[in-house]
């Protein structure tokens, strides 16, 4: 399969995904601050809200790839905007929106596909860059790889432990029965363990994309956001055009290190091992 079809515009730039509450939001914000483009409607976490719609749904796991081509396509079309949606397109749209997806109040799927069908025919000015940034992206990492070849992703990890104890679950929730291989009790071991199969598999991934892959660590990002933010532009290849506004963009959470006031013993030795592993401190 070939990139984003011809009356797509140009191809994506960078994405950003990770676990929900990972540290996401404030790599989104950095991108914009390059100056890239990370879509028009966007949720108070700038998650992209037209990549939710179209693919933060469990039916995602059942297309075929070429299903899921067709929609990263669209998806490109809708970001770049070199031309209006046909009506086919629209109803396609409409139909995403009408599904039952109980996390979400009613109306808010077809207020996004709303959005989609009457934002103005405007096409990016030529050469600018533009990317996006959603959590589940992670999950569509093999047809990105696919559709998109010369695309970056930037992957954010936070710390295992502190993540087995957010209350952020809900890609646990989505994607962990598939993930894991099996269904089980929700909490802080299964959280963990879907963090550990979750980070595998995108470094397996990355593997094969080489220098356009990122595995971009939170917790050191926060604690040395010089060196982080270097990093950082050094991957996009871009200069920071504020750099001393971009730092200050970057403080460590009150949450960081909150394993160390939990009960950890309820914890997979195995996945706390892999957790040091990949580098963080786990006593």
């Amino acid at each position: 399969m070939s990139s984003a079809s011809a009356d797509a515009g140009p191809s994506p730039f960078v994405a950003v995904g990770g676990l929900g509450g990972s540290g996401t939001r404030l790599v989104a914000s950095l991108l914009a601050e390059f100056g890239i483009f990370i879509g028009r409607d966007l949720n108070r976490e700038l998650d992209n809200l037209a990549f939710t719609l179209l693919f933060k749904r469990r039916e995602l796991l059942a297309l075929t790839d070429a299903e899921i081509d067709r929609d990263l396509r669209l998806f490109a079309t809708m970001m770049t905007r070199p031309r209006s949606l046909n009506g086919d397109e629209q109803a396609f749209l409409k139909a995403r929106a009408a599904e039952p997806r109980n996390e979400y109040p009613d109306g808010w799927l077809q207020a996004r596909a709303h959005a989609l069908i009457e934002s103005s025919h405007e096409a990016l000015p030529a050469g600018k860059l533009w990317g996006w940034k959603e959590p589940n992206s992670h999950i569509l990492l093999p047809a990105l790889i696919r559709n998109f070849p010369q695309m970056r992703y930037i992957h954010v990890v936070r710390h295992g432990l502190d993540m087995a104890f957010s209350r952020n679950q809900t890609q646990l929730q989505y994607w962990g029965d598939a993930m894991l291989g099996q269904p089980g009790e929700p909490g802080p071991a299964r959280a963990l363990s879907y963090w550990c199969a979750a980070q595998k598999r995108a470094r397996r991934l990355g593997e094969l994309m080489g220098s356009r892959f990122l595995w971009l660590d939170y917790d050191h990002l926060c604690l040395e956001p010089e060196d982080g933010l270097n990093r950082l532009g050094e991957f996009l290849g871009l200069a920071c055009p504020d750099r001393a506004r971009m730092l200050a963009m970057i403080r460590p959470p009150a949450s960081m290190g909150r394993f160390r006031r939990a009960d950890c013993s309820m914890l997979s030795s195995d996945d706390i091992k892999l957790v040091a592993e990949y580098g963080f401190a786990v006593d």
